[in-house]
């Protein structure tokens, strides 16, 4: 039987979700020293980031297993009112939704990749062709388990843990209005090529609430990315010289060239003092900058890059960074 995120999402749409908690033992004493006392709550105010992103996995994990439980209750059902097996009933199903994938549908597919796919072999249509094919029998158990959804009046008791609203220190480098009602934090890495990618997100994102939103930028170069830090400390740099975002933007742009001549190429293009850009980047001035970002990062339980912060609540899991402005948009209108 297929398992996929895509029937369990078609699933979650159609229950009937009970709220329930576990009310935590904060006060709970997990260490003395004479009259002092230090409790689960105080040990868990510095780790609010890194305990809900745990949250999160468990919850997907038990969210995962029980729609995979539903599934096979509601399947037995069916197939118990229709005299059949289920393995019979759920082959039936699936044959009579075979789709007759073409080459019309497998260029398609390439067409939308082209930037991905620029040579593509006989082999490789015919694995398209299997994939599209496996999507459309997906798609069709999907509709098929929310109809049985409907009629078995699925109900679960289950919730996503809350989001709590992490405390991050202000940073200079930021734009957008200081009163905006929403402000995205970002944790990023110039190497990054998902940070690249989000950056026309981002931008497309001011166009679409003007006013609304402030941008701060957080430095999180990542281990392997090994130019990724002094590019880092020659943005900040530059920004010395009130030019940190128009380096960053030169950063993020697809080739950009992070080598040391790379660096000093973009820092001569954007017409800074170079005796006092060079003695900076030299001297290592912003060193303890980007440290002290990487340590704030970890501390908030940020692990990749690009993570996003609205409001203080980290972007975690299958919202989007929209959806989580339009909510703290329309909760603070209430």
């Amino acid at each position: 039987m297929l398992r996929t995120v895509a029937v369990l999402v078609a699933l979650l749409a159609l229950t009937h979700i009970t709220p329930f908690s576990v009310q935590a033992a904060d006060d709970v004493v997990v260490a003395r020293q004479g009259d002092w006392k230090l409790t689960l709550a105080e040990v868990d105010a510095g780790l609010q980031g890194p305990l809900f992103k745990l949250k999160e996995k468990m919850f997907k994990l038990r969210f995962e297993r029980i729609q995979e439980l539903i599934s096979e209750r509601l399947i037995k059902e069916e197939a118990r009112s229709k005299g059949i097996k289920p393995e019979a009933m759920m082959e039936k199903m699936l044959m009579a939704s075979m789709p007759n994938i073409g080459d019309r549908e497998v260029d398609a597919f390439i067409k939308a990749r082209k930037d991905r796919m620029p040579e593509v072999t006989p082999k490789m249509r015919e694995q398209i062709r299997d994939y599209i094919t496996a999507m459309a029998l997906e798609e069709s158990q999907a509709r098929f388990l929310v109809s049985l959804a409907k009629k078995y009046d699925v109900t679960t008791f289950i919730k996503p843990p809350k989001r709590p609203r992490l405390k991050i220190k202000d940073s200079p480098l930021a734009k957008g209005p200081k009163k905006a009602p929403i402000t995205i934090v970002e944790f990023s890495d110039f190497q990054c090529p998902y940070c690249r990618r989000a950056q026309g997100m981002l931008k497309e994102l001011e166009k679409r609430y003007p006013g609304k939103l402030r941008f701060v930028f957080k430095h999180f170069p990542l281990p392997n990315h090994k130019l990724a830090p002094k590019a880092s400390e020659a943005s900040l740099c530059a920004g010395d010289q009130g030019k940190f975002w128009a380096y960053h933007d030169a950063l993020f742009v697809d080739g950009a060239d992070m080598s040391d001549k790379g660096l000093t190429k973009i820092a001569k293009s954007l017409k800074l003092n170079m005796a006092t850009y060079n003695k900076c980047l030299s001297s290592e001035k912003h060193g303890r900058t980007v440290f002290d970002d990487i340590e704030e990062g970890r501390a908030l339980g940020v692990s990749g890059t690009p993570t996003f912060f609205v409001n203080g609540m980290m972007m975690v899991g299958a919202v989007s960074l929209d959806e989580l402005i339009q909510l703290e948009l329309a909760s603070q209108k209430k």
